[in-house]
């Protein structure tokens, strides 16, 4: 069995060096697509409430699509390749359990797993971006790519803390006067916070309560722009640098 498994995972790893070299100007652009599914057409996000729908259907598909194009997008070596397969297939495991069970237990593993792993790819392509050599159109896309799964990291640890911490978001009522607390699992609004709260917007139509909650909304605050500030200098330095070699 074991070596059956070493075997497909050699397999794996050859196929993935076959097609490295014709893929990686398009790695990034598919796993920006899958993205830009996920957190914009609402198939994942969608519905709100504690009690989603039981069983697996097509928005879980949506979900595997994202976990497979982020492997694809970050396995360079044999390394990093049994990392992203194993907390890839952790991650889907326990995020299709939970939605069969229905517990809440698993719910709280299943964001602390999708926070983890959209974390663990994220940095792989930040320190992808740290090793080029010049400014390329793959480049400036896995740096978007980075900066929105930076956003859903933040978007699940909110989620987080709001099943261990109930009530630690408050969302403002349409009147403008009064607020309510968010609702267990709320994704939509816990993203739209999340990136709100990334870019330093900042509308105040959602509230942190919670010392916890407070600790993120500052934390993703700062570190949105550090990144900005530090990705817009690394990449006027690469531009520079090629530019040197070429004269």
């Amino acid at each position: 069995m074991i070596t059956h498994r070493k075997g497909w995972l050699s397999r794996s790893w050859g196929w993935l060096q076959s097609k490295k070299k014709g893929a990686s100007s398009v790695k990034y652009a598919i796993l920006l697509l899958s993205l830009s599914t996920l957190t914009w057409s609402g198939a994942y996000w969608g519905g709100g409430g504690f009690e989603p729908e039981r069983g697996i259907d097509w928005e879980d598909l949506n979900v595997l699509i994202v976990i497979l194009t982020g492997v694809l997008a970050v396995s360079r070596d044999r390394k990093l390749l049994w990392i992203t397969f194993t907390l890839a297939g952790c991650t889907l495991g326990v995020s299709w359990w939970s939605q069969l069970s229905q517990a809440k237990n698993l719910f709280v593993l299943n964001d602390a797993l999708f926070a983890l792993f959209f974390a663990y790819v994220a940095g792989v392509i930040i320190c992808d971006i740290g090793k080029t050599d010049g400014v390329t159109v793959d480049t400036i896309i896995g740096a978007v790519c980075a900066y929105l799964m930076i956003g859903a990291v933040f978007g699940f640890l909110y989620s987080l803390t709001e099943l261990t911490i109930p009530g630690s978001f408050y969302a403002a009522a349409e009147n403008g006067i009064n607020s309510s607390p968010l609702r267990h699992r709320d994704y939509p609004n816990l993203i739209y916070y999340s990136f709100v709260t990334l870019s330093s917007v900042g509308f105040g139509d959602i509230v942190p309560v919670s010392r916890m909650a407070r600790l993120l909304t500052w934390t993703e605050s700062v570190f949105g722009q550090f990144y900005m500030a530090i990705l817009v200098a690394r990449l006027v330095a690469l531009q520079l640098s090629s530019r040197r070699k070429k004269e």
